[in-house]
């Protein structure tokens, strides 16, 4: 999977509007609901330094190490990062390393939309009943592999802003 790379204005514009959730999560409650269960999962699973964990509905807290950081909300269909009550007040005093771990989160949320892009297609074609539908000719894995991950930490660190 290659990763598009981001103008500083467009990773600016994902932490001040959202980044939109793919059209299939939004097809009703439920849908939202295990986007919002998988996207945990998601950051959980991942070989990184952050703690997901639903702290209300369509609410996710992101901890970096032992320090609740990030707060996700589904707003109007879009994933809404705030900083969490904790640190938004000393912003002034935020490390590169933590600017670093926000950007690696926005970039996550992206493969992790991408990955729901995927396991979409391949159910609306299971769904079809039309068994030539099915292609899966592409090779690549539904879930992010270690591999991916490492490029993603790479991508991350060579494009990092706030050195």
């Amino acid at each position: 999977m290659q990763l598009k790379k981001f103008s500083k204005d467009e990773l600016m514009d994902f932490l001040v509007s959202g980044i939109p959730m793919p059209e299939t999560a939004l097809t009703n409650e439920n849908t939202i609901n295990f986007y919002f269960e998988e996207l945990e999962s998601f950051i959980n699973g991942a070989e990184n330094d952050f703690w997901a964990t639903c702290t209300d509905y369509l609410e996710i807290t992101i901890a970096f190490g032992n320090k609740d950081y990030i707060v996700m909300r589904h707003i109007a269909g879009n994933v809404i990062f705030y900083m969490a009550p904790n640190v938004a007040g000393d912003i002034g005093n935020m490390t590169s390393e933590e600017a670093s771990d926000v950007i690696g989160l926005v970039y996550g949320v992206i493969v992790y939309n991408e990955k729901w892009n995927q396991v979409s297609q391949i159910a609306t074609q299971l769904i079809s009943k039309d068994p030539t539908a099915i292609s899966l000719s592409s090779g690549e894995p539904i879930k992010m592999n270690s591999i991916e991950m490492e490029n993603l930490k790479a991508f991350v660190e060579e494009n990092r802003k706030y050195k």
